[in-house]
């Protein structure tokens, strides 16, 4: 697989329509908890490089024209909301069994799905049908979103970990790019750790650094009301969009002639490098920070068991 083969995607719909109650035959469900068991270890770095990742993404057009459409995080605080609720959704399915149907984070998975089908729809009525949206191609472009920084680049957000927990990780988000609808010619994940890999970097360079080259128009606000939702209840703004993206350039010697950065986003960098230093190199402060991330997931893990009640009671309507 390489990302010449998921454009093939570009037309097909991103949901596959299998049933995320049924378990394929390839499961291997040891193996799957052994790989929600690396984001759990990993639970603070791992959602950093979410954050670094989605900051990044924002300048990929076929990712941020959904979300654009959405009008879902156009200003800091719509922002904030989404985003919260985007995270706590992702160390669900790692905390809890997915594919069990009674559990918060199965039902988190089909609403996720049923979120994808109505931004879907909207979008496409909106275009007159002309063009197709959240196809299978943006899946797998989302699906490197979530977990592309930390298998390309775990020593840089301070990851300690061995060859065989990084293809654990990898094949649960075979699973879990199962359950969101992703048919597996299109799941980066298929193939194990090097296809992922190698994909994901495909991805970086064709896809997220062109991008960023010339940012779609909807970059800059968009872009800013995250930064904005992101920096919350702290006097020193500890996140902009130049230091984020100035950070995850520095992995591969990338340049951007609009990134200008002040030398106060410097700083930012290097207190990024030091805290990641920090979880590579004191694993008291990694459990401390996941502790922190565990209090934050409890607090507002409601707000995702309310989402889960309106999409239930949305799904019981008539046509």
């Amino acid at each position: 697989m390489d990302l010449e083969q998921l454009k093939k995607g570009i037309d097909l719909d991103g949901d596959s329509g299998n049933d995320p109650k049924v378990v394929p035959e390839w499961m291997d469900h040891e193996r799957f908890r052994r790989g929600q068991g690396f984001f759990v270890r990993h639970m603070s770095t791992a959602l950093f490089a979410l954050h670094v990742s989605i900051t990044a993404g924002f300048g990929a057009q076929r990712i941020i024209e959904p979300i654009a459409f959405n009008k879902k995080s156009d200003t800091g605080p719509k922002a904030r909301l989404r985003y919260i609720k985007t995270f706590i959704h992702a160390a669900l399915w790692h905390l809890q069994d997915v594919w069990d149907e009674t559990t918060l984070a199965h039902r988190s998975i089909v609403t996720v799905r049923k979120i994808h089908k109505a931004v879907r729809e909207g979008i496409e009525a909106k275009h007159g049908g002309t063009k197709r949206f959240v196809t299978q191609y943006d899946m797998a472009l989302v699906q490197v979103g979530f977990i592309g920084a930390t298998i390309t680049y775990p020593r840089e957000f301070g990851i300690n970990c061995t060859r065989e927990e990084l293809e654990d990780y990898v094949f649960c988000w075979r699973g879990l790019g199962y359950l969101l609808g992703i048919q597996d010619e299109y799941n980066i994940c298929s193939g194990g750790y090097e296809q992922a890999y190698r994909v994901s970097k495909q991805v970086e360079n064709e896809v997220v650094y062109r991008g960023l080259l010339a940012p779609p128009p909807d970059f800059e606000p968009l872009a800013n009301a995250y930064m904005a939702g992101s920096n919350i209840r702290v006097r020193f703004t500890l996140f902009t969009k130049e230091s984020l993206i100035y950070y995850a350039s520095s992995f591969n010697g990338q340049s951007l002639p609009w990134l200008k950065c002040t030398w106060l986003d410097y700083g930012r960098v290097m207190l990024y490098k030091f805290f990641t230093s920090l979880f590579r190199w004191a694993p008291g402060f990694e459990r401390f920070m996941n502790y922190l991330m565990m209090r934050v997931y409890e607090k507002f893990s409601c707000l995702i068991e309310k989402e889960l009640a309106k999409f239930s009671m949305l799904s019981k309507c008539p046509n």
